[in-house]
């Protein structure tokens, strides 16, 4: 008798009248729910999703939960509903889990853990579940009748306990309640990190880009001290290229004196000549050394300004990419 093996099971978990031993209360409710025991089916299911005596088996739980909840077991379709919502011992399935929570409700039982898990559904989702819960209500038909015996005060009781998991079930919704206020808190931190990720990185590329354009002046393998360097090497090199147009000037004006002394005047005139020519054309490379001298300088200034610009930037962008990190 199913009955029997369901109180036997339950005097070995209380410890009535012989020693408690979950391990023989567990195959007596086992017994009782193999022949289809609403209560035995469910109170296996608690022992099972608590660990009790063997390691904690979800997904077992929730096999014999569902098996109570078709019989229309108010407690197993509000701990089903609970297990699908969490997804433990299965994959979340809201739609479900509001389904079997409000059977549970429409059979006596707290409306809390339907109401939490009403707000996780889309209005697609609750169509859905609505649909469930008119399948269901179909399939399990009309509630099952209680024994037709009469049962003394102390076996009802006794029968009763394991429906006294109320107090466990309130502690497992209040949790649920907890874990959803955390989770707000965490997407609203989250969703405000991320913006602030995403503003960093549009000004980190707009400050690379600037970056960019004004490296582009600096030669393509070049960096601002590398380029300075050359710019340096270059000046120097101009500066001894005048000095030495102008001790060539100099000699040729005093080569010209010494030929203007000279007895004859047709030969005097001949070289005077020909060092005029050498000398305007020294002075014309030196005009163009100046020039070229004079563009190096104002280009350098030039580069110097935008190096020193770019590296302003660079420290600003480096700055407020090491503050995000910071941040995060």
């Amino acid at each position: 008798m199913p009955e029997a093996q369901y109180n036997l099971a339950l005097a070995y978990e209380l410890g009535r009248g012989v020693g408690k031993d979950e391990v023989a209360a567990q195959k007596w409710y086992r017994a009782a729910a193999t022949q289809g025991y609403a209560r035995a089916r469910y109170n296996l299911a608690l022992m099972l999703e608590e660990g009790r005596p063997a390691p904690a088996d979800a997904a077992a739980a929730v096999e014999f939960y569902r098996a109570a909840a078709a019989q229309n077991y108010a407690p197993a379709q509000n701990n089903l509903g609970i297990l699908l919502a969490e997804g433990r011992g299965v994959a979340i399935n809201f739609p479900e889990a509001y389904a079997w929570l409000a059977l549970a409700v429409d059979n006596g039982a707290k409306p809390t853990g339907r109401d939490i898990v009403a707000q996780q559904l889309s209005s697609a989702q609750l169509a859905e579940a609505n649909i469930t819960i008119a399948k269901l209500r179909a399939q399990i038909g009309v509630p099952e009748a209680p024994p037709a015996r009469a049962e003394s005060p102390d076996r009802v009781a006794a029968a009763a306990a394991p429906s006294t998991s109320s107090a466990d079930l309130a502690a497992l919704n209040s949790r649920i309640l907890d874990a959803q206020s955390e989770l707000e808190k965490f997407r609203a931190e989250n969703a405000r990190l991320t913006a602030t990720a995403q503003s960093l990185a549009r000004e980190k590329l707009a400050l690379e880009q600037r970056l960019s354009s004004v490296a582009a002046a600096v030669p393509p393998t070049a960096k601002p001290d590398d380029a300075r360097e050359k710019l340096a090497q270059q000046l120097s090199g101009l500066q001894t290229a005048l000095s030495e147009a102008r001790d060539n000037a100099g000699q040729l004006a005093a080569e010209n004196k010494r030929l203007r002394s000279l007895p004859t005047v047709a030969d005097a005139t001949k070289l005077e000549t020909a060092r005029a020519s050498e000398l305007a054309a020294a002075n014309s490379r030196l005009a163009a050394a100046s020039a070229d001298l004079e563009k190096t300088r104002s280009e350098n200034a030039r580069l110097a300004a935008a190096a020193s610009a770019a590296q302003a930037e660079k420290s600003g962008l480096d700055q407020r990419l090491a503050e995000s990190a910071r941040a995060f």
